[in-house]
């Protein structure tokens, strides 16, 4: 089929120009007029907004506003389904060879690739080029470099077809757009901007680390890592501002150009505390704030390390563009980055994963559109039965929402845009009240429809957002992208006629918001039988938190109406072993192996108000794990279980095998479960409903009827396989993989006697383990039916293998959780955290990895296995 009548009547007169056109006779702007709105209308997209659609739903989003090399430039169009970015359009005038330029394919790229953007377009009415925009560009790349389509305007009418079944509306909104963009993402090698951006500041924190290291040589880790994380901070924010327009292009840059670079600096610093009120920037004390940072500002940096960061954020070296990053993606990189941290072992500085995230395996951040799905589901319903007087008033509003494990905010962050989008639509309902004198909420746009001004802005994320992480990096991490979250929109201009008019700073003080602390132990700690033994360090690692005192006005009004988050998921014991005694004797779920989330699960209930709304992405294994019975029990208490989202083994998480669900309560009581299995595109695959009567503290099976009459036949049929074992066993946990098992390299060093082969989930396929398994150093002897730590002479016999030892003997006396099992198992520095009995290992057993997503079992009679590896010691 060829292109319809306008796209025809727009190529015949273009070629009758076309000569004009290309000698210059044309503007930018009457291009996009006359040719490219014509156009993309003709696939579908409503480029003026006939619908009338509020700012943050427009299909077409004209030129958003950035800044390139000191000059203002812009994608012209942001194409948008829902709100959702899906691809850019840079139009360029019929004079530039889009084909053989270099400057312009870059500048694309460029711009699609920061904003994360798979698929972009460029095109000057003469030709239509598509380009692969996942991987970093380059700017002296060949034009054809990730070049997909290249369309003259003679050959719209015969490729008509082939450009609407990709680019048109209804291809995005039906899936093709995603599809095509899938299947042609370069296999080059991945360098999308997260990952990229995170190597940076990766680089940067060990940059810093080592010279303020060397040249402030009191600081300890403590002062070092946030020294460190604030001078990061502060340098993305305030350039993130300036590619924004509310900062001048360039101060940064120039700050650093003459000697005096961290000075010159600190007086950037120190303008925007003037500027912004943020917490970010708080050098003087003040009596409505709280404690300044009165020791950054004067330490010693050298001129060098700061002109080396900076240079690395301006074009043409930097290849980002701040202005269209999504602040997921910024919410993200600092999620990996705050996963290390800085370490000083005599003069040197180490970069090493915080233990709890090498427990983990990693940081997993929750992808933006299942936060975004599970903030629907839980703060959506609220806002729907919610009245515009109610939510203006009191101090904190009529709906509060808090994540009490926010990381980097990203739950935060939605809920806020869902409140912004809220409030905007009933502002502009009545735009006559709303939209005059000094209490004016919203203002229009100059590129049409209303927003928020900046103080409305302030007044819902005060009003309505609150968040509380143990990490005090992460606390501050999360303020930076509600700041930014803010100023989202703004301009230099703007921001100074509102401050003009309202007299006052331009960013909020978070810190009555978003505070640092330890979600699930109170003060109460302190006073607690297992409290006076820890030392000064240990009760700052528990780092209690007062709800009450902390958060008055919400606990006073009845508790928080949405409770949102990722808890974590590490059994307890990993990272909080000091408050392992007053969890079990404070929480009801805190019984036998149990993990984290199942005590936020359980206090969310608790601070949540009688009428409010839980909702958290958890694993799945809670439906059936044995730790996790008191905690069923609780979830199916007050019938407040409304909804269950399950993953199966479906994997969110980017880097993990996770099976994951999402449980959501509600004010209760409720007689039927909703149960849905999802995808991890959150297409449901079956919804049905489950009595709440037909669980119970038992393990969970949600089945409909053709799978309840399934499982009969399996039932009847077989034998399970926990009637045909004698044991499921626990294996061997290391606490410090990293020392204890061993590449074959350093293996070869060691006595032969001191090691053991050790099987880990990766080493069991399906029939067979292994047949080289790595090698764990094993300190223990056989005692009957147990296992006993060899004693420091009985060591000595291995030479090679205790020097070893030694050498890591810091890094093994810092473990977590040490010492959790009995003295004569690890109650010396070099033992194991865990070992199982002999008879485990000895014996013909059945192994399979803990978490996998096919059949992986094999037999084994010998090998050591990790707890990481389930173990099921058979009769057969």
């Amino acid at each position: 089929m060829g292109a319809p009548t306008t796209v025809l009547e727009l190529v015949e007169r273009f070629r009758r120009n076309r000569e004009a056109y290309r000698l210059g006779a044309y503007k930018e702007a009457e291009l996009r007029q006359e040719y490219i709105d014509p156009f993309f209308e003709s696939l579908g997209w409503d480029m003026a907004n006939t619908q009338g659609y509020a700012q943050a739903y427009k299909d077409v989003v004209h030129e958003a506003s950035l800044k390139i090399g000191g000059e203002t430039k812009a994608p012209d169009y942001c194409m948008r389904v829902g709100g959702t970015r899906k691809f850019f359009v840079e139009a360029k005038k019929p004079s530039i060879n889009i084909k053989n330029d270099v400057e312009p394919v870059f500048q694309l790229r460029r711009y699609a690739w920061s904003a994360k953007l798979p698929l972009s377009i460029l095109t000057n009415f003469d030709a239509f080029a598509v380009y692969d925009c996942s991987q970093e560009p380059a700017q002296l790349e060949n034009p054809s470099t990730a070049r997909l389509l290249y369309i003259t305007f003679e050959e719209y009418d015969r490729r008509w077809a082939e450009i609407e079944t990709l680019f048109s509306r209804v291809a995005v909104l039906q899936g093709r757009f995603d599809t095509f963009a899938s299947s042609t993402k370069s296999k080059r090698g991945t360098s999308e901007v997260d990952a990229t951006f995170l190597a940076e500041i990766d680089a940067w924190r060990t940059l810093l680390a080592r010279n303020l290291n060397l040249r402030n040589p009191t600081l300890d880790e403590a002062h070092l890592n946030w020294a460190v994380q604030q001078t990061i901070d502060r340098i993305v924010f305030l350039r993130i501002c300036e590619d924004r327009g509310i900062e001048h292009y360039g101060s940064l840059r120039s700050a650093v150009a003459g000697r005096g670079a961290y000075e010159s600096l600190a007086t950037l610093f120190r303008q925007a505390d003037d500027k912004f009120n943020s917490g970010l920037f708080h050098f003087r004390p003040e009596q409505v704030r709280g404690v300044p940072d009165t020791a950054t500002l004067g330490l010693t940096l050298d001129d060098a390390a700061l002109r080396h960061i900076v240079k690395r954020l301006y074009y043409p070296e930097s290849p980002y563009e701040f202005s269209v990053l999504p602040p997921e993606i910024l919410g993200q990189v600092y999620e990996q980055f705050l996963g290390k941290t800085i370490t000083l072992d005599g003069g040197r500085i180490n970069i090493d994963l915080r233990p709890e995230v090498a427990k983990a395996g990693g940081v997993y951040y929750t992808p933006a559109h299942v936060v975004d799905f599970i903030n629907d589901l839980t703060l959506g319903p609220l806002l729907k039965s919610s009245e515009l007087a109610a939510m203006r008033g009191g101090e904190t509003g009529s709906l509060c929402v808090l994540d009490p494990a926010c990381g980097s905010g990203s739950f935060l962050i939605s809920a806020y845009q869902m409140l912004l989008d809220w409030y905007l639509d009933r502002y502009v309902d009545q735009a006559k009240k709303w939209a005059k004198g000094p209490e004016a909420t919203i203002r229009e746009d100059p590129h049409g429809g209303w927003r928020l001004t900046m103080g409305e802005r302030k007044a819902v994320l005060i009003r309505h957002v609150f968040g509380v992480d143990l990490d005090q990096q992460a606390v501050e991490v999360t303020k930076l992208s509600l700041l930014l979250k803010v100023l989202e929109g703004e301009t230099q201009e703007s921001l100074q006629q509102q401050l003009a008019l309202f007299r006052e700073r331009a960013l909020p003080d978070l810190d009555k918001n978003i505070k640092c602390g330890n979600s699930l132990v109170a003060p109460d700690f302190l006073s607690h039988p297992s409290s006076p033994g820890l030392t000064p360090a240990e009760k700052d690692l528990v780092n209690v938190f007062d709800w009450q005192a902390e958060f008055a006005s919400v606990v006073e009004r009845g508790g928080f109406d949405a409770v949102v988050g990722n808890p974590p998921w590490l059994m307890a014991g990993y990272y909080v072993k000091p408050s392992l005694a007053y969890f079990r004797d404070h929480y009801a779920t805190a019984r036998g192996k149990y993990d984290l989330y199942y005590l936020f699960l359980e206090q969310a209930l608790q601070l949540a108000s009688r009428h409010g709304r839980v909702g958290m992405i958890v694993p799945n294994k809670l439906f059936h794990t044995r730790a996790a019975g008191d905690l069923r029990e609780l979830l199916l208490g007050d019938h407040r279980l409304e909804e269950v989202v399950d993953f199966g083994d479906e994997q969110l998480f980017a880097r993990a095998t996770n099976y994951s669900c999402i449980l959501l309560l509600g004010e209760g009581p409720t007689s039927m479960i909703t149960y849905a299995r999802a995808s991890a595109a959150l297409e449901t695959e079956a919804t049905f409903e489950v009595p709440a009567s037909s669980l119970a503290r038992a393990p969970w099976q949600f089945s409909d009827e053709r799978e309840s009459r399934l499982f009969a036949l399996m039932r009847a049929a077989g034998t399970p396989l926990k009637d045909l074992t004698s044991h499921f066993g626990n294996g061997v946990q290391t606490g410090a993989d990293g020392v204890f098992v061993l590449a074959a390299g350093t293996a070869a060093d060691i006595e032969p006697a001191a090691l053991a082969p050790f099987l880990r989930g990766r080493d069991v396929k399906r029939g067979m383990v292994t047949p080289d398994p790595p090698h764990l150093i094993f300190p223990y002897r056989s005692d009957g039916d147990r296992y006993r730590l060899r004693t420091e002479a009985e060591m000595a016999q291995w030479p090679k293998a205790w020097a070893y030892l030694s050498r890591h003997r810091n890094a093994l006396e810092k473990r977590v959780w040490f010492g959790k099992t009995a003295a004569e198992l690890s109650g010396a520095w070099y033992g194991l955290m865990y070992v199982d009995a002999p008879a485990a290992f000895g014996t013909l057993h059945l192994v399979t990895p803990s978490l996998s997503d096919r059949m992986n079992f094999a037999l084994d009679r010998s090998a050591l296995f990790a707890t990481g590896t389930a173990g099921v010691t058979s009769v057969v």
